[in-house]
């Protein structure tokens, strides 16, 4: 991934372009990050898609979008993982939060609630 790539990403999660997804399979809460359908983004994403050699190995825009949406998700985390430091939730959440703020406080919540269980 060029610098170009990564810095429209963290511009992208910066503007709140990125959309949150939650889902419980019964025993944890999965919350994944994905870029919003935003006009902007798809014509850069068809820019730097034109733009790319071969070899990189994306053989549609689809794929592209796959694996930003993958680079976002992990950015997320490793984001969340250093705002939060722990894995506890005190109180309401402030309403001028920003997106990434909120969600990262919805998981702690529901990660305290609902934590997996180690059977042995």
């Amino acid at each position: 991934m060029d610098a170009q790539t990564l810095n429209d990403l963290i511009h992208a999660i910066g503007s709140d372009l990125i959309f949150p997804s939650l889902t419980h399979d019964g025993l944890r809460w999965k919350a994944t990050w994905n870029l919003l359908n935003h006009e902007g983004l798809s014509q850069q994403r068809k820019q730097q898609f034109k733009l790319m050699p071969e070899v990189v190995g994306f053989r549609s825009e689809e794929e592209l979008m796959s694996f930003q949406n993958h680079v976002v998700d992990a950015s997320c985390r490793q984001i969340s993982s250093i705002q939060t430091g722990n894995h506890t939730y005190h109180g309401n959440v402030p309403l001028n939060l920003s997106l990434l703020e909120i969600f990262v406080r919805h998981c702690q919540k529901h990660q305290a609630i609902s934590s997996p269980t180690q059977s042995t």
